[in-house]
């Protein structure tokens, strides 16, 4: 069809995918799913405290070696006594 210059195509609409029916099947895997999203949210959490207590532990161990020797000073020479 030709009008005021303009080419158009007549295309047929493309249906767009549609959610399968809600059957027991479906339900049991959707389940499934939001079962080991948990799981792996709950290791992820459990990573998380497991590095804070770590941060923490070096950030204690950092302050209180700087309350031993205020004057120390974290160069490598100085660290390994090379100097």
């Amino acid at each position: 069809v030709y009008s005021s210059g303009i080419v158009r195509v007549h295309q047929p609409s493309i249906p767009t995918s549609r959610r399968p029916p809600r059957n027991r099947r479906a339900s049991c895997d959707h389940d499934d799913m939001l079962r080991q999203l948990l799981y792996h949210v709950e290791r992820l959490s459990d990573k998380y405290e497991e590095i804070n207590r770590k941060v923490d532990t070096i950030m204690d161990w950092m302050r209180s070696s700087q309350y031993l020797n205020i004057n120390h000073s974290f160069r490598a020479n100085e660290v390994f006594g090379t100097e």
